[in-house]
């Protein structure tokens, strides 16, 4: 038997109310998976008690912020110290992750040493706890033909190497922007990032956010934490375009294949006229008008996001 590929970590909330029953879901989806183990997080009301239900290890310490809610530097780095397996994935505790996600982490391990695996989210109601008799295939059809596909901002599961990512900012968990900011980082880093979207179909369980502390508007975009991770973040208006699903430079068709993301590579081709005018513009004047050492900084950054 082959040794474990993948572990798959998460700080859910407690297991109580509709919380605990789509948390559960989400966990038997999880431990389905093949070649996978689960690592639960946190020392929320049932956590432990439901990890030595399913069989996953359990890290009742982690690190909070001021109103209590875990830091997502800690959690992510008491999985890359404490897990043995070559791969880690991190994901939100509401998300039902498609089988095919197990192939096309092998095959990118296969193919780079280090890259990050992303997806768009289904958004469905499930108000009922699924177990071994639910008809999974069927699940995910309906899921995918009747749920709402989510924004490609709105980013539930990262798949990566487990040494891929030694430091990371104390984001706050289950606030806006960190996710947007590790995409980012990811392109920003020349890591190839794969959009597994139609190969490996998440699925989001619907829920309220009673419990996000002040919230101001749109469920959680106006709360104090929210407002911390937006600074931490700092995701200006031009980078934004870099911090979403949108920019992966791959995509794994439903055979399983990664293949170039078309719309990449068009803003690629754009981003090469442009970059053909600069150097007529740094010709006559552009150079002198930056000063050398900013315009190097600016050919830098285009050649880091694949424009030059």
């Amino acid at each position: 038997m082959s040794a474990p590929l993948l572990t798959i970590f998460s700080a859910p909330k407690a297991f109580t109310g509709h919380n605990g029953l789509i948390q559960r879901n989400a966990l038997r989806s999880w431990t389905r998976l093949p070649g996978a183990r689960v690592l639960l997080l946190g020392d929320e009301a049932g956590i432990a008690e439901t990890a030595e239900e399913f069989g996953c290890a359990h890290i009742p310490d982690i690190a909070r912020s001021a109103y209590g809610t875990p830091l997502l530097n800690d959690i992510f780095d008491k999985a890359r110290l404490t897990c043995e397996t070559p791969c880690l994935a991190y994901v939100n505790a509401d998300i039902l992750l498609h089988p095919n996600i197990i192939p096309a982490l092998q095959c990118c391990a296969r193919r780079w040493k280090n890259f990050m695996l992303v997806g768009r989210r289904w958004d469905i109601e499930l108000l009922e706890e699924l177990g071994p008799e639910n008809d999974w295939r069927a699940l995910w059809e309906t899921g995918v033909r009747d749920g709402e596909l989510q924004p490609a901002y709105a980013i539930d599961f990262f798949v990566f190497p487990r040494e891929q990512l030694r430091s990371f900012p104390p984001f706050i968990i289950g606030r806006p922007c960190w996710d947007n900011w590790l995409v980012y980082h990811t392109r920003l880093k020349g890591v190839p990032l794969i959009d597994v979207t139609e190969y490996a179909p998440a699925l989001h369980q619907r829920h309220d956010y009673a419990h996000v502390p002040a919230a101001a508007k749109n469920h959680w975009e106006g709360s104090p934490e929210a407002l911390i991770n937006q600074q931490l973040a700092g995701l200006t208006p031009c980078r934004l375009k870099f911090a979403c699903i949108f920019a992966a430079q791959w995509k794994m068709t439903e055979n399983g294949a990664p293949r170039r993301n078309i719309n990449v590579e068009k803003t690629r081709w754009y981003g090469s006229i442009a970059a053909l005018k600069l150097r007529i513009l740094a010709r006559d004047g552009l150079r002198r008008l930056l000063g050398e050492e900013r315009f190097m900084r600016f050919l830098a950054r285009a050649r880091a996001w694949n424009l030059l």
